[in-house]
């Protein structure tokens, strides 16, 4: 896979942060990232209370195709009552969480902050909310896809947090990454548009898929750090259903580390 730009910086850096994290954390234990207490080298930088409020939050039953919260001992594949009419371009989606602490804490460090490495500790709690979905829904996992940056944002921010993301789930789950989507229009934020719909014109055509990547057959989940209306899942997803039938995936799916609980109106 051939690496330009931004993209041998990152790779560059996350060797770097392999080698020399281990050593680091041995000199200088690590304080939890959110409460700023001391944690010893095994918890990696989230204190037991926050490993607990994660825990109690994959818990959470949620919609298995939009992943909005639901009901105690509720779980539906088929569709809740907010997304059953949707057109959503995936058949599943797996989630962490909600938008709330610990989360959006954690999320806002390693989006914003740079902070490289939340992506590992965010990671594991993605890959059993995806593990638990590949078992609730009978769903294969055969290729990871991040939801890519343009390169020109890419290259200011210095990395693109769902392909970190998606770097370690492909770690756990012994399962290739592909950064088989590229943004081919640099578009406005999603935290800038003031509408859903405006979202949605945003993001259309704005992904497509490289040359020389097909998944006849496979199913494929994207990956992303949040999903506020699915516009971004959306998008990526009609690039992959865009391919010829030769190279189309059989399932799309997606799993993120958080979605907002709204009701936003329908993707179509």
């Amino acid at each position: 896979m051939r690496l330009r730009g931004s993209s041998i910086r990152t790779a560059i850096g996350r060797v770097s942060r392999q080698v020399l994290r281990p050593v680091a954390e041995t000199l200088f234990p690590p304080n939890c990232w959110l409460t700023h207490r001391p944690t010893t080298w095994h918890e990696g930088g989230l204190s037991l209370s926050v490993r607990a409020s994660i825990a109690a939050a994959l818990a959470r039953p949620y919609c298995g195709r939009c992943g909005a919260t639901q009901g105690p001992w509720s779980f539906s594949y088929a569709g809740c009552q907010r997304c059953s009419h949707r057109n959503l371009g995936t058949v599943a989606v797996a989630r962490a969480g909600t938008l709330e602490p610990p989360f959006s804490s954690l999320l806002y460090r390693l989006k914003f902050g740079r902070h490289w490495q939340i992506a590992p500790l965010l990671a594991i709690p993605l890959w059993q909310a995806l593990q638990r979905q590949m078992t609730q829904c009978d769903l294969a996992l055969d290729a990871i896809i991040p939801i890519p940056l343009h390169w020109m944002r890419n290259f200011t921010r210095g990395f693109n947090q769902a392909e970190e993301l998606g770097w370690q789930l492909s770690r756990l789950s012994g399962v290739p990454m592909h950064r088989a989507l590229c943004r081919i229009r640099q578009t406005t934020p999603q935290t800038r548009t003031s509408s859903v719909s405006a979202r949605q014109d945003n993001l259309r055509g704005a992904f497509m898929v490289r040359r020389g990547y097909g998944f006849q057959g496979a199913t494929v989940w994207l990956i992303d750090d949040i999903c506020t209306t699915g516009a971004t899942l959306h998008a990526a997803a009609s690039a992959l259903a865009r391919l010829p039938a030769h190279e189309r995936p059989a399932q799309i799916c997606a799993a993120v580390v958080a979605v907002t609980d709204h009701t936003p109106p329908p993707l179509t």
